[in-house]
């Protein structure tokens, strides 16, 4: 079935006015519209810092779409993974500035955490590196320690 110039303008015009209905005042977001965060099984975990970029992998329970929100004062900016849903996630954070702050948080978390993008290569001055590990046998203890290594919020930590 072919559809004539005016319905298909007609047909466009109701596309674009239902994408902004949302923004009408009193207008509220359809709950059936908004499927449920999955579950983080594992992670996340930070790979491949660089001075403009960093990966933020983890898995979910169930097969999804990975997104993180991050930014310097609040995470308020998006990534999305460009793939199949799927349990293993992996989401390139690009554009970030070198030396800088960041907050994030995974989708399916409750808590945001924190990063620190790479120097530029060639960048002089201090850089403090956190290690530490655990005896694997007291939780509680192990608890403590990583709480304290958090605080330090040292550029780079190694457990």
């Amino acid at each position: 079935m072919r559809l004539s110039v005016g319905v298909r303008a007609l047909a466009l015009l109701l596309a674009v006015a239902c994408d902004k209905v949302r923004d009408l005042p009193g207008v509220a977001p359809h709950s059936m519209l908004t499927a449920a965060a999955p579950q983080i099984s594992s992670g996340p975990w930070l790979l491949d810092p660089g001075p403009s970029q960093i990966t933020v992998a983890w898995m979910t329970a169930t097969p999804s779409i990975g997104r993180v929100w991050y930014g310097t004062a609040a995470p308020d900016q998006q990534a999305t993974e460009i793939s199949e849903a799927s349990l293993e996630h992996r989401v390139t954070l690009r554009e970030l500035q070198p030396s800088t702050q960041y907050k994030y948080r995974v989708e399916g978390g409750n808590d945001s955490s924190w990063f620190t993008t790479a120097p530029e290569p060639g960048a002089g001055g201090p850089f403090d590196v956190l290690i530490y590990g655990d005896n694997r046998t007291n939780n509680g203890d192990h608890a403590l320690v990583a709480r304290a290594a958090a605080a330090e919020r040292a550029p780079l930590a190694l457990h």
